[in-house]
């Protein structure tokens, strides 16, 4: 009979794709609600509701040439400064409609231009909402592109590319400086997002990408990006500077402004092994400082955290993304009830306490014959409320809770678990904080 220790950190991530007999050390097969940043387990943190209003659908910032902000939120069919509650336009869409919006500087004012896919569009000139002049189509999508301004998703031309003149947002109906582009793909695929990338305007489609190039009509060109992946919904597109990610009916996709492709990473690809594809355009991408944050519609729908240069994958789940959006002051979502919140803040989801779940992978010490026994777990951690530990084996299992302070403490775990292999867990529920660093497990091992 001999004494080892075995260190359960540095923790890593959320690993579905790994057998959990020979899943890499720090890697979990189930875990929820948890932060593994310098390899110490955290419970998540939360988010805060900075308004007062349910039924958001979503948000946009409009910026004044004063440098000050107005926040537009679109609620209940309406478009609405949050911050005052004033309705500015009444009945403006209906929960079908696909909502799209550009700012833009016209002379002295700065204007925010909005589709909705049914109506003339609209713009909001920093007090009033009226219809965008000149002539503009009917479109679900708009975009700044040399400054012009891009639209598409149109009923009656659904493949069609429009763009206004020059510097004239307002101008959609003069001879060689406005006009349109046809996009015919052939494959029943449709507009997606039109979006201003690498020096051109790239186009979403169901099926494919293209590129339209050239600065002025005249030397205006299309090219098919090299790939068959397209686009599910304009939701589920990110920028980083670098590398535009986006989410088609195979999993997470890159364009780099050469050419589209899924990315490979199984432990990734088993994440959407588990999508509810017949729900996916409830689907959500957002790039924030080296992370790609997705909601998923899955059995159990949950907020992916993909760490894009490690590879961690972590897991949230207790609550719904309508949007993800940022700026300055920080992450921001809109979650299932339409509250607008601030993301990683506080320890709430909204107004609900979250639970915490930490599974290991299972061990067996390279004997599967061996009997060990677990005697007692070594770590320090600090938080609020009471952590779990539980020690699961082949033969039964143990249970202790263990009361944490804001400091730093030492804590010493008696254990009494016996077995061939055993998993650990890690459980902190009602609303309880914690952060553990370097958790040990000490036992003997018996011969077999």
């Amino acid at each position: 009979m001999s004494e080892i220790k075995m260190s359960l950190s540095p923790f890593m991530g959320l690993d579905l794709y790994s057998y959990p007999n020979l899943m890499k050390d720090g890697y979990s097969p189930d875990c929820f609600n948890v932060e593994t940043d310098a390899g110490i387990l955290r419970s998540c943190k939360g988010f805060k509701r900075i308004n007062d209003s349910a039924g958001c659908r979503h948000y946009f910032n409009h910026y004044k040439s004063d440098g000050k902000m107005v926040k537009l939120v679109f609620r209940n069919g309406n478009i609405e400064n949050m911050e005052t509650g004033t309705v500015l336009k009444s009945g403006y869409y209906t929960d079908k409609d696909t909502l799209s919006m550009v700012n833009y500087q016209m002379n002295s004012t700065y204007i925010t231009v909005i589709c909705n896919g049914r109506n003339v569009p609209v713009k909001f000139n920093g007090s009033t909402v009226s219809a965008l002049g000149g002539g503009p189509p009917v479109a679900a999508f708009t975009e700044l592109h040399n400054e012009r301004v891009f639209m598409a998703g149109s009923a009656a031309n659904p493949d069609r590319v429009y763009y206004s003149a020059s510097f004239a947002p307002e101008s959609w109906n003069v001879d060689i400086e406005s006009g349109y582009i046809d996009l015919p793909s052939w494959d029943g695929g449709r507009i997606r997002e039109i979006k201003s990338l690498f020096g051109d305007l790239v186009v979403f489609k169901d099926f494919g990408l293209y590129r339209i190039y050239g600065t002025y009509p005249g030397e205006f060109g299309v090219e098919k990006i090299n790939s068959n992946v397209g686009c599910i919904n304009k939701h589920t597109i990110a920028f980083n500077g670098e590398t535009c990610f986006f989410l088609n009916h195979l999993g997470l996709c890159a364009y780099n402004g050469m050419s589209a492709k899924l990315i490979e990473d199984k432990r990734l690809k088993a994440v959407f092994d588990r999508v509810d594809f017949n729900r996916i355009n409830e689907a959500r991408l957002h790039d924030y400082y080296g992370k790609l944050y997705m909601f998923l519609p899955m059995d159990e729908d949950c907020v992916i955290e993909y760490d894009y240069t490690s590879g961690v994958i972590l897991r949230k789940k207790g609550f719904k993304v309508k949007q993800f959006f940022s700026d300055k002051d920080g992450m921001y979502i809109i979650d299932g009830d339409g509250y607008v919140c601030k993301y990683n803040s506080g320890v709430f989801f909204g107004d609900k306490g979250i639970s915490c779940y930490w599974k290991s992978r299972d061990y067996d010490l390279g004997g599967k014959g061996e009997v060990k026994n677990v005697m007692y777990l070594c770590m320090t951690a600090r938080g609020s409320g009471r952590v779990r530990v539980c020690i699961n084996t082949d033969k039964g299992s143990f249970t202790d809770d263990v009361l944490l302070s804001n400091k730093y403490t030492y804590c010493k775990i008696p254990i009494r678990a016996r077995g061939r292999r055993f998993t650990v867990e890690i459980v902190g529920d009602n609303g309880s904080c914690f952060e553990l660093d370097s958790p040990d497990l000490y036992m003997d091992v018996e011969e077999e």
